[in-house]
């Protein structure tokens, strides 16, 4: 441990599961999210095989925006 090292407690957390559409598709997916100090963060991750489909990043909604990120095409 040095001085540098930055402790921040973080949950884990299974929020549901849900069928998600974005322009890849329709997916059956587990909600999950990661909070922190400042907000949480939403991902939606395939059940079939751990893809993330979605994260939706909130914490700085109210000074910077919203950063979200989706699945844009599955090549096989």
């Amino acid at each position: 441990v040095v001085p540098r090292d930055v402790y921040t407690p973080i949950e884990l957390r299974v929020e549901g599961q849900e069928y998600l559409t974005v322009p890849a598709g329709t997916f059956d997916c587990w909600r999950l999210s990661i909070r922190f100090s400042d907000g949480p963060i939403s991902y939606w991750i395939r059940k079939s095989d751990g893809l993330g489909v979605r994260v939706l990043d909130e914490r700085n909604a109210a000074t910077t925006g919203t950063r979200e990120t989706v699945l844009r095409r599955v090549t096989e």
